[in-house]
């Protein structure tokens, strides 16, 4: 569940400001806060979390992160992973190749 506080405060120059904040648990249960300038926004922003959050829907880097550098940050952190993986692709390949041309000079293919 979210809720919404509004929050008041003075500037450095002693003008004063308010915002309303979202507060809410992700399903991670990290305390998650976005902060608006109106309550209006605060609220849409509100039920679609609270929405998101009962469908299971709900991503967390969905908005910071796209899917090209979360690709990138993967193959970074898997490098030797990575590399592995095609060593075995590339093998997999040769051998079936390999296997083809038996076959075709069999007569088989």
């Amino acid at each position: 569940m979210a809720s919404i506080r509004k929050r008041n405060w003075k500037t450095a120059k002693g003008k004063e400001r308010t915002a309303y904040t979202v507060d809410y648990t992700d399903s991670y249960g990290g305390r998650q806060r976005k902060q608006f300038v109106r309550w209006k926004e605060a609220d849409s922003f509100r039920i679609k979390i609270e929405g998101q959050l009962s469908k299971g829907t709900y991503r967390p880097d969905a908005e910071k992160l796209t899917t090209r550098e979360a690709c990138e940050a993967f193959l970074h952190k898997n490098e030797d992973w990575a590399h592995s993986l095609f060593q075995v692709v590339q093998k997999n390949a040769h051998l079936v190749l390999n296997q083809a041309l038996i076959a075709n000079r069999s007569g088989k293919l």
